[in-house]
């Protein structure tokens, strides 16, 4: 028995032994670099998903063909220095803060949860539904209670809508918003309103742009609910309401963080900054050290506010029309803020998983950056073929490889099992 014990202990050892020496088998070489055959499988794997392919020798080649490219693309970057560069290290940190998001948002608010079969059947009979509904509207939660119970105690609708609105159209059409299929409105807003009877007035809700009370006026359902449609469905339906669920989470956790942060605006400094905004003329420079706001000890000036503000993307700059939103963007900043500090406290961006999402991010940058600083890759509305492109990108390629050392293992790439 002892015998027996131990052959089977030395077998698990020498089969363990094995496989880590399989593990690390390169497919490939370049000069100091080898490409490891487990992270050429992962990949791979995720190149065949993706593009829909399946495994065969062709492919094997030309992934590892891809791979080694990137490669010489690598190497070249470093001998540029662009690791050194202001605008890498700005995109660096950029990727970063985003990678830590998304891991933080993960574990908060991406959790996984099953739908009743009630969810996914009124998703279900929504997307065949258009509806036509009318709203009051506030952005300060105050008031819109106020409306509600106005309302509630027999002012007419009508009236209420001429004094809440600014627009003209929805001032004199009662706050009418038409018809709308499922997935054209906020999605708390159309969460709400679907799930109405017709006639009904709903509670006052928060939304992206404010506070709203709805009416569903009447619906409209589009053919028949078919029992075999819905099953045929069903997946999608599951992940879209999940897709739901974590909308409503972001928006919920943003609120619980922002609540808890005991934020403080002043109104009259916020009123200026968004006037300096939108004037072109105007200088800035004197009111930067103007106090905006304060949360938990810490206080932003105008020019500390602006700052973050560059951080945002052309279309949410785009929203700011307003002291209101100006007021919101800067609150999902001070959230955010407070997100990438919890997130780090948990030491989130110390995860395999973190780490390996970075580096692969990193690596996309400076491959991109390379070409194009060649011109490899072609702008908007260049004039340059893609034939061209095509034959600049072989004949850079071609010279980073003339210079490297470069070889591969053909019975690797030949013989390994997915």
């Amino acid at each position: 028995m002892r015998v027996k014990t131990s052959c089977i202990f030395i077998l698990a050892i020498i089969l363990n032994f094995s496989c880590s020496k399989k593990n690390q088998i390169h497919v490939a070489q370049i000069d100091d670099h080898g490409i490891l055959l487990t992270n050429f499988k992962v990949r791979y794997q995720d190149f065949l998903k993706n593009q829909i392919q399946d495994d065969n020798l062709m492919n094997r080649y030309l992934f590892l063909n891809n791979m080694i490219d990137e490669t010489l693309f690598l190497k070249y970057a470093r001998e540029l220095s662009i690791h050194d560069d202001e605008e890498y290290l700005k995109k660096k940190e950029d990727i970063e803060d985003q990678l830590l998001l998304n891991e933080y948002f993960n574990k908060k608010v991406n959790l996984d949860f099953n739908p009743t079969d009630s969810e996914i059947r009124n998703l279900y009979k929504w997307q065949n539904m258009t509806i036509h509904v009318r709203h009051l509207f506030s952005r300060d939660k105050n008031k819109i209670h106020e409306l509600y119970r106005r309302l509630k105690s027999g002012e007419e609708w009508e009236a209420l809508a001429y004094e809440c609105f600014q627009d003209s159209i929805l001032k004199n059409n009662g706050g009418d918003l038409g018809w709308h299929k499922y997935g054209e409105l906020d999605t708390r807003f159309e969460t709400k309103a679907f799930a109405l009877n017709p006639k009904e007035v709903s509670e006052p809700i928060k939304t992206k742009d404010g506070y709203s009370i709805i009416q569903l006026i009447e619906s409209e359902l589009h053919g028949f609910l078919i029992e075999d449609e819905y099953q045929l469905r069903k997946k999608k339906l599951i992940d879209l309401a999940k897709n739901v669920r974590q909308k409503q989470n972001l928006i919920d956790l943003t609120e619980r963080t922002i609540k808890s942060m005991n934020v403080n605006f002043d109104e009259k400094v916020l009123d200026k900054l968004y006037q300096l905004l939108q004037s072109k003329q105007k200088s800035i420079e004197p009111f930067y050290s103007d106090r905006l706001v304060s949360f938990n000890n810490q206080n932003w000036n105008i020019f500390q506010s602006i700052e973050k503000l560059s951080d945002l993307s052309s279309r949410q700059l785009s929203r700011i029309d307003s002291p209101y939103y100006l007021k919101e963007a800067l609150l999902g900043l001070i959230a955010r803020e407070s997100f990438l500090k919890d997130s780090k406290k948990s030491n989130l961006h110390k995860s395999k998983l973190f780490l390996d999402q970075l580096d692969k991010h990193l690596n996309q940058y400076l491959v991109s950056s390379v070409m194009k600083k060649l011109e490899i890759t072609s702008p908007k509305d260049s004039l340059i073929t893609q034939e061209k492109i095509r034959k600049r990108y072989f004949s850079f390629r071609n010279q980073l490889a003339l210079k490297a050392n470069i070889l591969i293992d053909s019975v690797a790439i030949k013989t390994f099992i997915m």
